[in-house]
């Protein structure tokens, strides 16, 4: 008797002994509907097309089987262990699949409608087309699972685990997901109106374009969610938690998407990004809430005027950070932060007005996503952003308007390598060429010298050219050059025997003042901020302090204003010094 033939008359435990190991049972359109087979031993099968409707497969060994097409309606497929075994295209009406394990499992295009499929083990498996109309998943793990463009309409999801699962463009009309773990969920234009998710988690999900029209989200966790072009009509989100996701303004609930304020810890700055406007001084850095929780803070004073002692926090959620920054603005600043959200990178803008006060932020999406830190720079009293796409690479400016971001260029560049370091969007290019970026247009190509850029690297503008400092790797002392449209740059050595540590620079003119960090000669002394106006000037002492300086920082400020720096110390202070033609001068104190 053959093996088809022991199936047919229910021969299980026969079949299973006879089952010749390794080698793959051929069953390409067999009929075995109705038939008693539990506990079968079909690992790595054929299955295709075959015929199983109403037949009893509880427990059976389906592991790598191949049942593409099959129609199993009305199928007991409970407890089977069936991991990476395909289902492409296979029909499961009505089917039992209780407590099946199924796990990286393709069941692309499946129908499984009204099945019932409680504890089902889906997790990483491909269900893309899928149709799940009234299937009951309750308490199943559809952990990593990829059901984009799948119908769940009225299924049952409540309890599920669905952490990453990806449900792009899904549709979930009058889906029951409560209770229900959707944390990093991708479910960018998918259709959940009507759905139940109450007390489901979606934290940091993408719902960026989704529906959710009358969707009951009572005690939904949206946290750092992303609603981005969401349709939310009729769906109450003050009954939801919405703290740091990412609301289109005007939303009802988006005031909750607003980081809450604490009790700072300890002022410590580090790595500030500083700003001047007239006498009015800012900087922005990380500094921790009293429970350790990372915080965007702003410090603003006057020059030669007193520290406040408080600090103003930027509502947007510091770890999830890409960039900060500053710049002058009208009468007051702009804090810039790409935050890299579930649905894209975005930018978040808050005014930094009188007394410094942070005023309501805006959002905008990036489109794009960046390989180097954006910039932000005011141009003509208009503010610009200035970024390079992956794709391409691609060099994108957009003008930064009450509805969005306008592009004003957008130039592929594949031999882009990334913005020079400063406050102006100088671009290094292979082959050793500078370029500087303005908001419509590239400017001319500047040839850098040739150990340019180094091991850190700074330029500015200044007249007819870009002022180049770096630090030229595998050696002491720091570099200096003016690069020029035409000429090829003559390169100085400055203090070639001495450690140099971090460096900026700043224009003044013809020439530029460079900054920079000093390691000491001697173990007892602390390092030193010192400070040098190039070409020609020589090295000078930037601050008197005995305490070890960590880093040096130009202040963004609008053309032709004192060149600023900030010089922050070991122990999280900030001093903030003018290059004034009488010497540098202490003009604001943080702490």
């Amino acid at each position: 008797m053959d093996l088809l033939a022991l199936l047919t008359e229910g021969k299980v435990e026969e079949f299973n002994e006879r089952r010749e190991h390794g080698v793959r049972l051929d069953l390409f359109a067999a009929d075995l509907a109705g038939l008693n087979l539990k506990g079968v031993n079909l690992t790595g099968a054929n299955l295709q097309k075959a015929d199983l409707s109403k037949t009893d497969l509880s427990e059976a060994e389906l592991t790598q089987t191949d049942l593409s097409g099959a129609d199993l309606t009305e199928a007991n497929l409970s407890g089977i262990s069936g991991m990476r075994s395909k289902w492409r295209d296979a029909y499961l009406g009505n089917a039992n699949l209780s407590d099946a394990d199924l796990v990286g499992a393709d069941l692309t295009e499946a129908d499984l409608t009204s099945a019932k499929a409680p504890r089902t083990l889906l997790s990483g498996a491909r269900l893309k087309r899928a149709i799940l109309q009234k299937t009951d998943l309750s308490a199943a793990d559809l952990a990593e699972a990829r059901l984009q463009d799948a119908d769940l309409t009225g299924a049952n999801l409540e309890g599920a685990q669905m952490r990453e699962v990806d449900l792009s463009r899904a549709t979930l009309k009058m889906a029951k997901l409560g209770a229900t773990d959707l944390t990093r969920a991708r479910l960018n234009n998918s259709d959940l109106s009507e759905a139940n998710l109450q007390g489901a988690s979606l934290t940091s999900a993408d719902l960026t374009e989704a529906i959710l029209q009358g969707a009951n989200v009572t005690g939904t966790d949206f946290t750092r969610a992303d609603f981005t072009g969401a349709d939310l009509t009729g769906c109450d989100l003050s009954k939801a938690i919405t703290e740091e996701a990412e609301l289109d303004p005007g939303v009802a609930g988006s005031s909750t998407s607003t980081v809450p304020e604490t009790e700072t810890a300890a002022i410590y700055v580090e790595d500030p990004k500083l700003a001047t406007n007239g006498q009015k001084i800012a900087a922005i850095w990380e500094n921790p809430d009293a429970n350790g929780k990372p915080r965007i803070r702003i410090a603003h004073g006057r020059s030669g005027g007193k520290f406040s002692g408080k600090l103003g926090t930027i509502p947007a959620p510091a770890d999830l950070a890409v960039s900060s920054n500053l710049t002058p603005c009208g009468d007051g600043f702009m804090a810039l932060t790409v935050l890299e959200r579930p649905g894209g990178n975005s930018l978040h803008l808050c005014a930094i007005g009188r007394g410094g006060s942070v005023g309501t932020p805006r959002s905008f999406k990036l489109g794009y996503t960046p390989v180097v830190r954006p910039m932000i720079r005011e141009v003509d009293g208009q503010l610009y952003l200035y970024g390079i796409a992956r794709q391409g690479p691609t060099v994108c400016v957009h003008r930064i308007d009450e509805d969005g971001l306008v592009p004003t260029l957008t130039k592929t560049m594949p031999t882009a390598r990334g913005f020079v370091g400063g406050q102006h969007p100088t671009l290094l290019s292979k082959g050793g060429v500078l370029i500087e970026v303005g908001t419509q247009r590239l400017g001319e190509p500047m040839r850098a010298p040739a150990s340019f850029p180094g091991r850190n690297c700074v330029a500015c503008p200044v007249q007819g050219g870009l002022a180049l400092a770096w630090l030229p790797s595998g050696e002491r002392g720091f570099r200096f050059a003016i690069a020029r449209p035409g000429d090829a740059p003559e390169e100085s050595k400055v203090l070639p025997k001495e450690e140099i540590g971090n460096i900026d620079a700043v224009g003044n003119g013809d020439d530029a003042f460079v900054v920079f960090t000093r390691q000491p000669d001697g173990p007892s002394k602390p390092v030193s901020a010192w400070y040098a106006q190039l070409p020609g000037g020589k090295p000078e002492l930037l601050l008197e302090t005995e305490e070890d300086i960590f880093g040096v920082h130009v202040a963004a400020a609008e053309t032709g204003s004192t060149p600023t720096v900030g010089v922050t110390t070991m122990d999280g202070t900030l001093e903030v010094v003018a290059l004034q033609a009488r010497g540098p001068t202490t003009r604001f104190h943080v702490p």
